[in-house]
C-alpha cells in the first residue's frame, strides 16, 4: 500500500463521515496526532490510511462492534474476563504460546 498524502487522508475520513476527534477517540490516539496527519505535519501510518478507507465503506459503529467482538473472542479464547487488564491478558498470552503443541 502506497503511503497517502495528508489531504488523501483527510478526505477519507471526511467522505467516511468520521470527525478528527471521532477518529482519534477509535483509535486511542490524541486528537492532535490525527490533525498532524491530515495536515501533513506528520506520516500517515499505512494502518491509520486502511482504518479511514474503511470508514468510507462501513460505519464507524460497526467497526467498533467488529474490533469489540474480536476482543472478546481472544479472550475467551485465553480464558480471561473481559475486564481482564492489559498485564493479565499478556499473561494469558505467554502461557499460550508456551504451551506444547499437542499431536
Amino acid at each position: 500500500m502506497r503511503a497517502l498524502l495528508h489531504a488523501e487522508f483527510a478526505a477519507l475520513l471526511a467522505r467516511g463521515g468520521a470527525r478528527q476527534a471521532a477518529f482519534a477517540r477509535l483509535t486511542g490516539l490524541t486528537a492532535r496526532q490525527v490533525n498532524n496527519w491530515c495536515r501533513g505535519r506528520a506520516a500517515v501510518p499505512p494502518w491509520a490510511a486502511a482504518l479511514a478507507a474503511l470508514l468510507d465503506q462501513h460505519s464507524q459503529d460497526a467497526i467498533e462492534m467488529t474490533v469489540d467482538e474480536a476482543l472478546f473472542s481472544w479472550r475467551e479464547t485465553l480464558g480471561e474476563p473481559l475486564a481482564a487488564d492489559a498485564a493479565v491478558v499478556r499473561r494469558a498470552t505467554t502461557r499460550t504460546k508456551a504451551a506444547p503443541n499437542s499431536k
